[in-house]
């Protein structure tokens, strides 16, 4: 906002608009991700939850089709298809699959998917550790919250990572990965080389919130919704390097640009801090916002309508 406007109190005032929709994007979300990770009074505040709006009619569509509207989660597939649906044989087939793709020789590409199945069977087991630890502290927080605010009930707010006890949420990142970089390689305009940011957690993060987990649509969405962000790492892509010039934290040639992959919600991000560009008839980022608001408010009521039917059925 203040790179398009100029304007420092424009972007504070857009900021604190988007926490304001942070805070809402938890409370909508806090039923499901209970149900998800069984931790009461827990819920994320990040942005990156924003995706599930556009997500969410994505989704909808996928639910129609039978195959994909079934419980598909690793437990599941594990019943079905046995050790090739166990966390490091799904993450040594992945490394094999990357390093084809890189052209690597049999002892490279065996000593990747080692390291790519010793890293989808641990991240799983610490994040575990994580969510474990927080019931407690959950509880005692909701608690001492309530006994000062008599009469109203809170939510802790967390970042991304005590989701990470999900082996979906893994599987889809590495899978996204992959299809980063294909798209890297031949989506026209694209002008961005993943490399730390090729660990998108956002992106599958948000899919595995909106699918509850269901494998299948969740490599799905990713693969949709992947472009959006190597489109919005471009074209950030200024505003960033002239960041990190002007700050000194990196030294870049001439002609150079430096971005980000994997900016959180990149289609909210981009309507929000140039939908002031509408005064010079830049219609695109306005339209983006509405349809992002008019997508959360039906994800959002179909969010509300789940959590009811739950707690009835809780109360029968």
């Amino acid at each position: 906002v203040v790179w398009l406007t100029n304007s420092i109190l424009l972007g504070f005032i857009v900021a604190s608009i988007q926490v304001v929709f942070e805070l809402i994007s938890g409370d909508v979300h806090q039923h499901r991700i209970e149900k998800l990770t069984n931790i009461p009074d827990v819920t994320c505040t990040h942005r990156m939850l924003f995706s599930c709006a556009f997500m969410y009619p994505v989704d909808c569509l996928l639910r129609k089709i039978p195959i994909l509207n079934k419980k598909s989660d690793v437990s599941t597939l594990k019943k079905k298809v046995g050790v090739f649906a166990e966390d490091w044989m799904l993450g040594f087939l992945l490394g094999i699959v990357f390093a084809l793709f890189a052209h690597y020789d049999v002892a490279s590409a065996l000593t990747l998917s080692i390291e790519c199945s010793t890293s989808l069977t641990l991240f799983p087991v610490i994040a575990g550790y994580f969510t474990k630890a927080l019931t407690p502290l959950s509880t005692g927080i909701n608690d001492f919250m309530s006994s000062k605010f008599e009469g109203r009930h809170f939510h802790v707010g967390l970042d991304w990572q005590f989701l990470g006890a999900s082996d979906e949420l893994w599987l889809a990142v590495y899978w996204n990965a992959l299809v980063t970089l294909l798209f890297a390689m031949v989506l026209p305009g694209n002008e961005l080389l993943p490399f730390a940011g090729i660990i998108n957690v956002a992106i599958a993060t948000a899919a595995y919130l909106v699918t509850e987990g269901n494998l299948p649509r969740m490599l799905i969405l990713c693969t949709i919704f992947s472009p959006a962000y190597l489109y919005a790492g471009t074209f950030f892509a200024p505003v960033i390097t002239n960041l990190v010039t002007s700050t000194g934290a990196a030294s870049l040639a001439a002609g150079e640009l430096i971005s980000n992959s994997s900016i959180e919600a990149p289609m909210v991000i981009y309507g929000l801090s140039q939908c002031f560009d509408i005064i010079n008839g830049n219609w695109l980022p306005a339209s983006v916002l509405i349809a992002w608001f008019v997508c959360f408010h039906f994800y959002r009521r179909s969010l509300h309508k789940e959590e009811e039917t739950d707690l009835s059925k809780i109360t029968e």
